[in-house]
């Protein structure tokens, strides 16, 4: 009996060996000369959230989509006016980083977080960036508090507030507002790609108000982040062997690792592009890295491998990859749409040889020229055409125009044919507005004040309208938001004149 107890007794302190619960202080923070390799991964199949008291997560399925290497150093070796503000009261660890997340509207360069270990807790007491050559210490009014050593499963709540504003002269205004809370929700094992560990769990809520004002833009931009970061901590490890923070719903996962030889993937939808009005433009990415094969997901929904676009203002769009081994990689591209209207001259059409068909360019071009046949016979902004010097037959009229960058063409096809059941009256040409119409047609003629029969065909000859309005003012209207939209020919007539002009119905 004495036997089965002691071996029972071994056998429960191998478990809770394997579970220890440990109790994590300065020592296990980083030092000056540490280099730590940080792996990056986009999507974990486990639930982040899922915590407790001897608890195993297991997160051996990350995959590494890049790595870096972190190091931390000296303030006393960062740029002079940086260790004016982060001296050593202030902090005493630094470690450069790419940019701040919270400031990525400007250009920086050498960006650092700067960080003060002491026995008693680890901080953030704020962070320094050059922008236009002018460096910029940002140092928080309190601390931000990232961890009460000692730190055990037991620790309290601890929470901090930091504060930061700054004016650039001659750039604008930047503030920032954090608040942050901690607590350890958990303890146990966790496996990721570098081992095994026991862990304590630190559940982070950041609550963060930004605000730039940009002088030139004479505007603000507020912005109001959320973000919960967990936290697995191991001893001796110098950072968390496991941060997962996500922020309206994307995940972003960072952990120590070994050294991977990853063919890093990359998406390039190349630089911005510039279009006129009505063209398009296909968008295809280049895709080098990962492992084949793709798939694809457009902002616009499209999940093809490329997409064919004429947006009429200017647009941005996103293309997301994602590779067999569920490694994601976006990019972006704004396609900027150059104003430059239409100048459309409508389908084929055929009208009678006593009358004239007028065109009108709906813009001030830089440039237009008009060809009949091949031929250039115009570089005005409107065109008439009749039947004399064409004769009967068919004719081909061509419209090219350019406005800055942008140029464009279009062609019609327009015969002309004797007309029986009209009198022999000479025909003028009336002046229609707006053209093309929309339901209100103005009719404007040098005659006079009266009664005008009206009669609206189709291109193809039918009758669709026959009616009267009158003209006063040398002007007159007729609602037509009964007719399809098209192209028409209205005829005009008033005792003995008779006047005619095509008009295009939206």
């Amino acid at each position: 009996m004495k036997k089965f107890l002691l071996f029972a007794i071994f056998c429960f302190s191998l478990s809770a060996s394997s579970f220890a619960q440990i109790t994590v202080t300065r020592a296990d923070m980083p030092a000056v000369g540490d280099t730590i390799r940080v792996s990056s991964a986009m999507f974990t199949m486990m639930d982040p959230s899922l915590t407790g008291e001897n608890y195993q997560w297991n997160f051996s399925d990350l995959n590494a989509m890049s790595q870096r290497v972190v190091s931390y150093i000296s303030p006393t070796s960062t740029p002079f006016f940086y260790q004016i503000v982060f001296n050593p009261a202030t902090a005493n660890l630094a470690t450069p980083i790419d940019q701040l997340d919270f400031l990525t509207q400007m250009q920086m360069t050498n960006a650092y977080e700067f960080y003060k270990a002491s026995e008693t807790n680890y901080v953030r007491p704020g962070y320094a960036v050059t922008i236009t050559g002018i460096p910029v210490p940002m140092k928080f009014d309190q601390p931000e508090l990232l961890y009460s050593f000692p730190l055990s499963y037991s620790s309290p709540k601890d929470s901090s507030i930091s504060n930061y504003s700054i004016t650039f002269p001659g750039l604008g205004h930047f503030s920032i507002e954090r608040s942050r809370v901690n607590e350890v929700d958990g303890w146990g094992e966790i496996t990721t790609p570098l081992g095994t560990f026991d862990v304590l769990r630190i559940k982070s809520t950041i609550h963060e108000s930004d605000s730039l004002y940009v002088d030139s833009l004479q505007m603000g931009t507020p912005i109001i982040r959320d973000v919960v970061e967990y936290q697995w901590i191991a001893n001796n490890m110098g950072i968390p062997v496991l941060t997962i923070s996500i922020e309206q719903g994307m995940q972003t996962i960072t952990y120590p690792d070994k050294i991977e030889n990853l063919i890093n993937m990359v998406v390039d939808l190349g630089p911005d592009r510039d279009i006129c009005e009505g063209e398009e433009i296909e968008l295809s990415p280049v895709v080098t890295g990962g492992i084949p094969p793709y798939s694809y997901t457009w902002s616009n929904g499209d999940t093809s491998p490329s997409i064919t676009v004429s947006p009429a203002d200017t647009t941005t769009y996103i293309v997301g990859v994602l590779d067999s081994e569920m490694n994601f990689m976006m990019d972006e591209i704004t396609i900027n749409v150059l104003p430059f209207p239409q100048f459309e001259l409508g389908a084929d059409t055929t009208i009678c040889a006593q009358h004239q068909l007028t065109f009108t360019a709906p813009a001030a071009y830089d440039n237009i020229k008009w060809y009949i046949n091949g031929a250039l016979v115009s570089q005005a902004a409107s065109l008439t055409v009749d039947s004399t010097g064409t004769g009967l037959g068919t004719i081909v009229i061509r419209v090219e125009y350019a406005q800055g960058e942008c140029a464009s063409w279009d062609e019609i096809n327009v015969a002309f044919q004797l007309c029986s059941g009209l009198n022999k009256i000479a025909t003028e040409t009336a002046r229609l507005y707006p053209n093309p119409v929309g339901d209100l047609l103005g009719i404007t003629l040098d005659w006079p004040e009266g009664e005008l029969q009206l009669t609206i065909h189709s291109m193809d000859g039918r009758l669709v309208f026959a009616g009267s309005t009158q003209l006063k003012n040398k002007m007159s209207s007729l609602d037509i938001n009964n007719l399809m939209a098209g192209n028409y020919f209205i005829l005009i007539r008033q005792h003995n004149r008779m006047a005619s002009a095509r008009f295009i119905k939206e």
